[in-house]
């Protein structure tokens, strides 16, 4: 915003001396005119002539600044977006470094998990195997009480009912 500023304040400056530069011109070929001489008309034109031709290298030198200094903010964000392509560029290459190994430490662990339960038995047989343990020890616990009824029901008659009378009831 500054540097705009300063070229327009720029601009101006070179307008007033410009115009300040015509209008010495001009009363100058007013005289020159009024003398009707030859060689000071000539004279006139030529001051005319260089007059123009200092407002036109006044006019191409802002032109020359202003282009030199936006020539120079395109190198610099041209630079900064060099160094943010190369920080990423960087980024990138870890990342990719980083899944790779982390790849082959998945590949290493899934082939040692293979080697250690290779003769291990899949985990549907296992559950049904569980199952069935399980089955089993409810059956053996029913037929635990079953027995301890039963002998309970013998200790019973055989304190209760007289011996005879079971021989003789068979």
């Amino acid at each position: 915003m500054a540097e705009v500023a300063s070229f327009q304040s720029k601009a101006l400056e070179a307008q007033q001396i410009s115009r300040e530069k015509e209008v010495m011109s001009l009363r100058q070929q007013l005289l020159d005119i009024q003398t009707q001489s030859d060689e000071k008309a000539i004279i006139g034109k030529l001051h005319h002539h260089i007059v123009a031709l200092q407002v036109s290298e006044g006019t191409a030198v802002r032109k020359l600044e202003s282009s030199v200094s936006k020539i120079r903010k395109m190198e610099a964000h041209l630079l900064r977006l060099e160094q943010q392509l190369d920080e990423k560029e960087q980024s990138l290459y870890h990342t990719k470094v980083d899944a790779r190994n982390k790849s082959k430490h998945l590949k290493r662990t899934i082939q040692e998990l293979r080697r250690q339960f290779s003769g291990a038995i899949p985990l549907s047989e296992q559950d049904k195997f569980s199952k069935a343990m399980i089955q089993m020890r409810q059956d053996k616990e029913r037929m635990d009480q079953e027995l301890k009824m039963v002998r309970l029901f013998i200790t019973f008659l055989f304190f209760t009912v007289p011996i005879y009378e079971i021989y003789a009831e068979s």
